[in-house]
């Protein structure tokens, strides 16, 4: 594998379809998806998302900070107007608006890794792998 690079993959048959390269260089660690599957947003090893168009399977954008050190996981809310980031190395979970590349961040415990949001979109679950800790966050108030 070529390191530094998302590939696309078709499930049908199982093949790539498109190679894209991560410019400057990070290293990927998870992405979230929009409702209406149109964008998908890539954390990565740098501090930055990246978002990419899945039409022409391509970034899109100038690169959005999540609000951390080391963005781990990521989600979308259903309404695509926010991002929810663990990151790794802070701590912590960031409410980013992706419209304006605005962000705040609540402390959650060492090594924030994985995040779920609930249905409703007003409550996070974030795993902390270091501090040993699953937390819970009312995201309406972060």
């Amino acid at each position: 594998t070529v390191p530094n690079t998302i590939r696309v993959l078709n499930l049908a048959t199982n093949t790539v379809t498109s190679i894209i390269n991560i410019l400057p260089p990070a290293a990927p660690a998870d992405f979230g998806v929009n409702a209406t599957g149109t964008r998908v947003y890539v954390t990565l090893a740098n501090g930055t998302i990246r978002t990419i168009d899945t039409a022409t399977d391509a970034f899109i954008g100038a690169p959005l900070s999540s609000g951390g050190i080391s963005p781990r996981g990521i989600i979308i809310n259903t309404a695509d107007m926010l991002a929810f980031v663990a990151n790794f190395n802070s701590g912590t979970l960031t409410r980013v608006v992706l419209a304006t590349n605005t962000s705040t961040s609540v402390a959650i415990g060492a090594g924030a890794n994985q995040i779920v949001i609930n249905a409703a979109n007003t409550r996070a679950y974030i795993t902390a792998s270091i501090a040993n800790t699953l937390s819970l966050v009312d995201i309406t108030t972060t």
